[in-house]
């Protein structure tokens, strides 16, 4: 039996919460359940109300999730496409607030990240390229940022006829990856041991265009009356994708996660074991 001074010696230290996370991910038992998610809707909601308790007013985000124990998770995305031979232009409540050639966006077409997300109003997006242009609008309401979403909905989408459709596969044709990897690791080094940061990459194309280009009605119409157009569409989105997902070979994390929120009542089995489960395992 080994002696009090080796035993000492040989007892583990306390496990931090991102040592518990990445133990799950790898099949190993950690000391405890690790305890991670987002507070910032209740942090950024109240806080936007003036709201917060008193006890937190005065504390960061990450300060929070320090003080309460309540391991912190944020998004971040590490890469971008670069559109080529294209003019982004964004205003919000009709002032310019974006306007370049061959744009560096993080994910096409919602934009995220480009749209103004903490104040409300409505956000005009159009991209002219040298065969036609898209025009979206998004609108962020109040409530949501009482509510802490802070994520504007899209009221007019991308993609409307025919002629979007070909503006887009240009886009797609011609975009270009562009990787952010060190602005990701600098960003997972701030929150540290107490959290971890999450790599987001686009929708798989179904759910894209579902959510993003068509919208939820148009996206099954066009399924009805022209599905070989939505089809190829499809086609170019998913060769996007996959040539990310191969470009990122040097990003060193456990994981990579698609913003997806399938729901059965848009995304029924038949249309899931269509068009996504087979971009899932090709992903994969």
């Amino acid at each position: 039996m080994p002696d009090l001074e080796t035993r000492m010696i040989a007892k583990p230290q306390k496990w931090t919460i991102r040592e518990r996370l990445l133990a799950v991910l790898q099949g190993r038992r950690p000391d405890r359940i690790p305890l991670i998610s987002r507070l910032d809707f209740w942090y950024n909601g109240l806080k936007y109300q003036d709201k917060l308790p008193a006890e937190y007013r005065a504390l960061s985000l990450k300060e929070v999730h320090r003080k309460t124990g309540f391991g912190q998770e944020e998004w971040s995305f590490p890469c971008a496409l670069r559109l080529r031979g294209v003019q982004l232009v964004i205003r919000h409540e009709g002032e310019e607030i974006y306007n370049q050639t061959d744009p560096e966006v993080t994910n096409f077409p919602s934009m995220w990240g480009m749209v103004p997300s903490d104040r409300p109003g409505i956000t005009d997006i159009e991209i002219t390229t040298p065969v036609g242009k898209l025009f979206s609008r998004q609108k962020l309401l109040v409530e949501s940022l009482e509510s802490g979403a802070w994520r504007p909905l899209t009221i007019i989408h991308p993609i409307r006829d025919e002629s979007d459709f070909k503006t887009c596969e240009y886009l797609l044709n011609n975009c270009e990856f562009v990787p952010n990897f060190e602005n990701h690791y600098q960003r997972d080094s701030i929150i540290g041991e107490g959290g971890f940061l999450v790599p987001i990459l686009n929708r798989t194309p179904f759910q894209c265009l579902l959510l993003d280009g068509l919208g939820e009605m148009n996206m099954f119409y066009a399924l009805h009356d022209n599905p070989g157009q939505v089809e190829r569409l499809m086609m170019l989105m998913d060769e996007v994708n996959r040539h990310t997902l191969q470009s990122m070979v040097d990003f060193h994390v456990p994981y990579v996660e698609l913003c997806e929120n399938v729901d059965a009542s848009m995304a029924n089995p038949r249309l899931f074991g269509k068009y996504i489960l087979p971009a899932y395992q090709g992903y994969a």
